[in-house]
């Protein structure tokens, strides 16, 4: 356990906060409330009577800065597909995460965490082409404001996606490789020259398979994020792909 909450004095206002809560959430969700001292545990059981997709507990303080803890697990049998923009969309069968941090509520540069996600039977479109995966894994890292992503793997039977990055609310950076069947590599380009005339996506073979690879780069920069499509491709900004019809 993070060392947040210490011995504190019960006030009037922690305890009038503490019992609104309690009446407030046993009433609207099924969620158990327990409290003691000067902080409160809200507990969602994992079981089939829970209708949410979350599931586990949050344990905060009322002391200065709010300390909060939580160790919860996330349960979604299917998702809808979800249209990003007319070249990107997704949806996935079920989706299962787990989720441990901790810090201040009121200072967002103290929150650490980390998170483990695993999603079953991801079907998407990018750039036009239908693509389809058995599975989608990766770890997510929050610390001191920065969000990591060490490892993330889209694998499918036709189509692979590798990659890893971070990202503040300022800046980032990510690698992300992209294998497919060498009849994608016409059909990606020519949906990007559709948007983007004379813009080059660069794919290499990978030997002895038939399948190739582009490692495309994206980082954000004062001006937005730009995206490099592979070695040798185009460096344009991501604001201007999006926005083109």
């Amino acid at each position: 356990d993070l060392p947040l909450f210490g011995e504190a004095a019960e006030s009037s206002s922690s305890l009038a906060l503490i019992e609104c809560l309690e009446q407030t959430i046993g009433e609207n969700l099924d969620v158990e409330v327990r409290s003691e001292g000067a902080k409160i545990e809200f507990l969602v059981a994992d079981s089939p009577g829970n209708p949410a997709p979350i599931f586990g507990k949050v344990v905060m303080g009322f002391l200065a800065g709010l300390p909060f803890q939580a160790d919860l697990g996330i349960r979604v049998s299917k998702l809808e597909s979800l249209d990003l923009s007319q070249e990107l969309g997704v949806g996935s069968g079920e989706i299962q995460a787990l989720v441990r941090g901790g810090g201040w509520l009121q200072a967002p540069a103290s929150w650490r965490g980390v998170s483990r996600f695993e999603v079953r039977d991801v079907v998407g479109r990018v750039a036009g082409q239908p693509l389809a995966f058995e599975s989608a894994t990766g770890t997510l890292l929050l610390s001191g404001g920065v969000i990591q992503s060490p490892d993330f793997r889209l694998i499918g039977d036709s189509a692979s996606i590798l990659g890893n990055g971070w990202a503040t609310s300022r800046d980032g950076a990510a690698v992300v490789r992209v294998v497919v069947p060498y009849s994608y590599v016409g059909t990606m380009n020519g949906r990007l020259r559709e948007r983007i005339p004379e813009s080059v996506f660069a794919f290499r073979p990978l030997q002895p398979d038939n399948r190739w690879f582009s490692d495309v780069s994206l980082w954000r920069e004062e001006k937005g994020w730009s995206v490099g499509f592979g070695d040798g491709g185009s460096v344009m900004a991501l604001d201007e792909i999006l926005s083109r019809e």
